[in-house]
């Protein structure tokens, strides 16, 4: 089992398979595919941290009377342990309009298990996201000490970090 830091191909072949469920049965049969305990982050969301149940209503919601006809991913690349998923979803809606939206997933795997998955407009945004990541990582305990004084706080908002000072 991969610790966190390194991703399993398998971690890769699951958001496939989850683009693939989309496809083929709905955002239900994607969503049933995931532990119902993972923290979900959609960019339209507005920074709201949703579990899976959450995430079908929210996005129920936000199709409003469209339908989804398709999901494409685009590309599926390991980076440490997260996984980027770009891709487009079409939708067909009143009155016959398609349109069509083009979302960048960031999945965290720990221990080979998806906890956590945010998404993105861009795919800059996606990568950006992924380094302040990979770098909050690898930062030494007590640079993460420091930042966590009485001086400064932190709160989190969509997946990205926003530090005020007092």
């Amino acid at each position: 089992m991969p610790d966190r830091g390194e991703v399993s191909p398998d971690n890769v072949e699951f958001i496939r398979s989850l683009w693939e469920a989309v496809d083929e049965g709905g955002l239900e049969a994607a969503l049933a595919l995931t532990d119902p305990n993972v923290e979900w982050a959609p960019h339209p969301a507005g920074g709201r941290v949703l579990r899976t149940k959450e995430l079908l209503s929210f996005l129920e919601e936000y199709e409003g009377e469209r339908e989804l006809l398709k999901a494409t991913p685009y590309s599926i690349s390991a980076h440490g342990d997260m996984v980027l998923a770009s891709g487009s979803f079409r939708l067909h809606g009143q009155g016959g309009q398609i349109s069509e939206f083009q979302i960048h997933w960031v999945s965290n795997f720990e221990h080979g298990r998806l906890v956590r998955a945010r998404s993105y407009a861009s795919e800059a945004a996606a990568l950006k996201a992924i380094d302040s990541e990979r770098e909050a990582q690898a930062a030494p305990p007590s640079t993460a000490r420091h930042a966590n004084d009485s001086n400064s706080s932190s709160a989190s908002s969509g997946g990205r970090s926003v530090r005020s000072t007092r």
